[in-house]
């Protein structure tokens, strides 16, 4: 953050500050630094400073500003590890049409409801993204802490 310093005639002082948005997203590394503060873990999640403030730029509770991912201030980088990542076949919409999405060969099918997995919340809203994969036109849910991905190889 830019400070300047400026005396008008009165002299009195003004202080100005150059609030842009930096150019450059703060990177928080899976394992290594909180998503709510962006300093290093903390050994107890509830002494997080960030824990009960609420965000300048999406409005949701639980992190600072300079955190936000939502408008591209931050980014995660790494992988969870040692967690199995779980894999889905189909999904169901809210129409109940299915749509086939993975060509897994596994035998125990997981199948997942969108109308369950699209929820609102009372503080935060749905954001959709139209999106282009592969020449088609997709309206998809940006959800910044998935862990994984049900688009399918054949949709990817």
């Amino acid at each position: 953050m830019k400070e300047e310093i400026k005396t008008n005639s009165s002299n009195t002082r003004q202080v100005q500050r150059d609030t842009a948005k930096k150019s450059v997203p703060l990177v928080l590394i899976r394992g290594k630094h909180c998503f709510r503060c962006g300093d290093k873990l903390h050994k107890n999640t509830n002494s997080c400073p960030a824990l009960n403030s609420t965000c300048q730029t999406c409005g949701k509770r639980g992190h600072f500003l300079k955190t936000c991912i939502i408008d591209g201030r931050a980014i995660i980088q790494g992988n969870y590890k040692g967690q199995n990542k779980g894999q889905v076949n189909y999904i169901q919409n809210k129409n109940n049409d299915t749509s086939q999405e993975s060509d897994s060969e596994n035998d125990e099918a997981t199948s997942a409801v969108a109308s369950n997995l699209i929820r609102k919340t009372s503080k935060g809203k749905e954001v959709l993204l139209d999106v282009k994969l592969n020449g088609i036109k997709l309206q998809m849910l940006y959800d910044p802490g998935a862990a994984s991905s049900i688009i399918g190889k054949k949709t990817w």
